[in-house]
């Protein structure tokens, strides 16, 4: 903790103020350490998700140890796809912005696409009505929503940043090459696991209609009694 004191003009102490400026400071060092261990620990990511492949759930080759923050990046990238997919989705990106790095991609997406609808520097200030509504006009629009569907721009900048943070400075093939080494098993394709996939999987139950007979409800007869 640091103190200072207040003097007056007479030479006695007016009072001590106390300002916790090292705790706080150890506070937050605490939690950020905290936050960079969850990130390094070790967790399992499926190369096809359980929750679209259940039945490779427990295949060692669909099975990838990797770090919580990896693990997390490539969900937020990603999603659900599959290898195939995802090299898809990168290739279609790479064109998308003619192979640049994330800062210039940034730049020519918020040049090309929203730079007009801006009110400042955060991308956050163009409401979702207004985007769609220029986007429904734009010239360029199939190449965008292709990649990014019809999300916000500060999503679009979000999801560049993450792929930086996943891949770095590697360009299309590097990274590819780099996804399959380190979080795919080494696949390039879908063509293998759907084949296992379509051998081991559990057939969906056929749902089978049954016929209710029609009820008929009769109202019952009340009689007065009388005495």
């Amino acid at each position: 903790m640091s103190f200072f004191t207040i003097w007056i003009p007479n030479g006695q102490t007016k009072g001590v103020c106390v300002i916790c400026l090292a705790g706080s400071v150890a506070l937050d060092t605490r939690f950020e350490n905290g936050h960079r261990k969850e990130g390094r620990q070790i967790t399992t990511h499926h190369v096809y998700c359980q929750e679209l492949f259940g039945s490779l759930r427990d295949f060692e080759w669909n099975q990838i140890p990797c770090s919580r923050g990896s693990h997390v990046l490539l969900h937020r990238i990603f999603g659900n796809r599959t290898p195939g997919e995802s090299i898809s989705l990168l290739r279609c990106f790479n064109s998308l912005v003619q192979n640049r790095p994330r800062q210039q991609a940034i730049e020519y997406l918020e040049q090309t696409f929203w730079r007009c609808l801006l009110t400042g520097d955060d991308p956050a200030c163009i409401w979702p009505g207004q985007w769609r509504t220029h986007l429904r006009g734009h010239p360029k629009r199939k190449e965008l929503v292709a990649v990014f569907d019809k999300i916000p721009p500060w999503k679009i900048v979000r999801w560049v940043n993450n792929l930086d943070a996943l891949v770095g400075d590697r360009d299309c093939e590097e990274a590819v090459s780099f996804l399959s080494e380190f979080f795919w098993n080494g696949f390039l394709s879908d063509e293998w696991a759907m084949s296992i996939w379509n051998s081991v999987r559990r057939p969906r139950k056929k749902r089978t209609r049954t016929y209710h007979a029609p009820q008929t409800f009769h109202r019952p007869r009340f009689r007065l009694r009388t005495a």
